[in-house]
This record gives structure tokens, C-alpha cells and sequence, in this order.
């Protein structure tokens, strides 16, 4: 009985150790989550200032190319964040991944 009791014990502790996240790895990710959102919420901003300036301002002349040049730099803005963003994901977290995926082989 206190046989049984004690693998069950050691067990459940190779279970915990090969589940526990170190806590580097969990603020980096909490790093590029949050930075994540915060690039989000300026996109939206950014596209809020882009809707109003085409909507609510008359333009009298060149009203086609600021509505072009304006959408075009949202644009940029969005690929330039999601760069960022999978640049840092690559840097900070991938190369853990690899030596995650050993533990379980």
C-alpha cells in the first residue's frame, strides 16, 4: 500500500515538473500579448482618425489622394505591427519551443 501510494506520489511530481512553465518564458508572453493589444487599440485609433478625417472634413481639393495616402499608411501600420509582433514571437518564444517538444519525445 504505501508502495503504490509512493509512485502515485513521484508520478504526479514528473507530471508537474513536465507541465510547469518557466516564468521567463510566461512574461514573455504576457510581453507580446499585451504589446499585442496595445497595438491593436492604436490601430483602431488610428483607423477611427483615418474614418473621421475622410468623413467629416471636406476636403475642397485633393480629396482622392488623402483618402488613398490615408488608407495606404493604415495599412502600413497593420503590416509593420504584425512584423513586429511575429519578429519578437520568433525571437522571444521559438526557440524555447524546440527544447518543450524534446521533454515529450
Amino acid at each position: 500500500m504505501a508502495v503504490r501510494r509512493r509512485k502515485a506520489e513521484t508520478e504526479r511530481k514528473e507530471v508537474h515538473s513536465e507541465q510547469t512553465i518557466s516564468s521567463s518564458r510566461a512574461v514573455k508572453a504576457s510581453l507580446i500579448t499585451f504589446l499585442s493589444l496595445f497595438l491593436l487599440i492604436i490601430w483602431g485609433y488610428h483607423g477611427y482618425l483615418v474614418f473621421n478625417g475622410v468623413v467629416f472634413h471636406n476636403y475642397e481639393a485633393h480629396l482622392v489622394p488623402k483618402i488613398v495616402l490615408n488608407v495606404l499608411i493604415l495599412m502600413l501600420h497593420g503590416w509593420i505591427s504584425l512584423k513586429v509582433l511575429t519578429y519578437l514571437n520568433v525571437v522571444m518564444l521559438d526557440n524555447d519551443i524546440d527544447s518543450d517538444h524534446k521533454k515529450y519525445l
